[in-house]
């Protein structure tokens, strides 16, 4: 009986001093993956994403934005882990001057990353998938690698700039000098600002769109104004913006 005893306390020695290294294993193992490149975008009818990675070891660190047709612009940080193919980590962003994060998912394949969707459960300002391990990845948002420069001379991943038509620059909107604030029934109401921007001889004007990042330039009329498809700005007291023929921002 005493030597059986001996024989066990060695065995549970030997595998206590084996498990730990054994583990050690499994975890480089587990977090060997692929290559992450620099920067990643997708562009199209639908507006642009963009993800400029700027820590590729985990924990893995960089800006994410989505700039998307019809929809508030969100911009922030990317924080997580590569294990295998998943890269797994928590967008902290900005809408409206209000920070959220939810939990994102890419599965990286062929040098893309794939964003994964699934059902999500929203506590306060935080969102996280309910099942991450039974999420779709169906391609509809595939961000394929691109040039970091030419990433950087769209403006899109400098925060709080927008690229301008007029002058090719990244500008920061809030610095320029017209400032028109959103109206309703002809009042001051609450929302994001648009600012103007005219060139030299004023024959062209740009409205920077706060709220999606966005910059739509218009020329200037016959009868004085600025015109394009949709909007009118209008020298009256300052400006009128109108669209469609309905005042919508004024300054």
């Amino acid at each position: 009986m005493k030597k059986q005893l001996i024989f066990f306390s060695i065995l549970l020695f030997f595998y206590s001093c084996k498990s730990p290294k054994e583990e050690s294993i499994e975890t480089k193992e587990d977090l060997k993956s692929q290559a992450l490149a620099s920067c990643y975008k997708m562009e199209g009818n639908a507006g642009i994403i963009a993800f400029q990675i700027e820590h590729a070891a985990n924990p893995i660190t960089g800006k994410l934005i989505y700039s998307l047709s019809g929809k508030d612009r969100n911009q922030g940080s990317f924080s997580g882990l590569l294990i295998g193919d998943k890269l797994t980590g928590t967008y902290t962003f900005h809408s409206e001057g209000i920070e959220s994060t939810r939990e994102s998912i890419f599965l990286l394949k062929d040098g893309m990353l794939i964003e994964g969707f699934g059902e999500i459960e929203t506590k306060g300002n935080a969102a996280k998938f309910k099942v991450p391990e039974s999420l779709t990845f169906d391609g509809s948002i595939t961000l394929t690698t691109t040039d970091c420069e030419l990433l950087a001379a769209s403006c899109i991943v400098d925060f709080g700039r927008i690229k301008s038509s007029l002058t090719g620059d990244c500008i920061e909107p809030s610095k320029l000098e017209i400032k028109l604030n959103p109206l309703k029934d002809g009042a001051t109401t609450q929302g994001s600002p648009v600012y103007i921007l005219f060139n030299e001889d004023k024959s062209q004007a740009e409205i920077f769109f706060v709220s999606t990042m966005t910059t739509e330039v218009i020329k200037k009329t016959n009868e004085g104004n600025w015109a394009g498809s949709d909007y009118k700005l209008i020298s009256w007291k300052g400006y009128v913006l109108q669209r469609n023929g309905i005042a919508v921002f004024g300054g």
